[in-house]
Parts: structure tokens; C-alpha cells; sequence
């Protein structure tokens, strides 16, 4: 039972955190962000990046849930 409550608990942290990402992504505005869109026009150079972010995080779910908080800031 204990260790389902801690799977829960840092679940729940972990998507804190996450939601924490998109909202600082979203404070940087959409100037930034139509630049960044802009550089990854070219499907090799959005590979590269992804590539690169997914390496630097350790973290493929982050880097995925920071690409959907980039889509759907304004």
C-alpha cells in the first residue's frame, strides 16, 4: 500500500514539474516562440533539436510534454 501511495505521490510531483515547464515556456512569449518555429521549418533541423533537447534532459516525456506546451501557447 505504501508503495502505491509513493508511486502516486511522485507521479504528481513529476507532473507539477512538467506543467511548470509549459508555464515558463508560455512566459517567454510568442515572439520566441515563432522564432524557435521558424528554425525548425526544415524537418532535419526539428529532428536535430528534438534530438538535442531529449539528450540534455534525459528525458523523453519532458521533452514531448514541452513540445505540446509549445504547440499550445498563443
Amino acid at each position: 500500500m505504501a508503495r502505491a501511495v509513493s508511486i502516486l505521490v511522485l507521479l504528481f510531483v513529476f507532473l507539477v514539474g512538467v506543467k511548470g515547464l509549459g508555464e515558463g515556456f508560455e512566459l517567454l512569449g510568442s515572439d520566441l516562440l515563432q522564432t524557435f518555429f521558424q528554425a525548425t521549418e526544415n524537418p532535419f533541423v526539428g529532428l536535430m533539436i528534438g534530438l538535442l533537447a531529449t539528450a540534455l534532459m534525459q528525458s523523453s516525456s519532458v521533452t514531448t510534454s514541452m513540445v505540446v506546451a509549445l504547440v499550445a501557447a498563443p
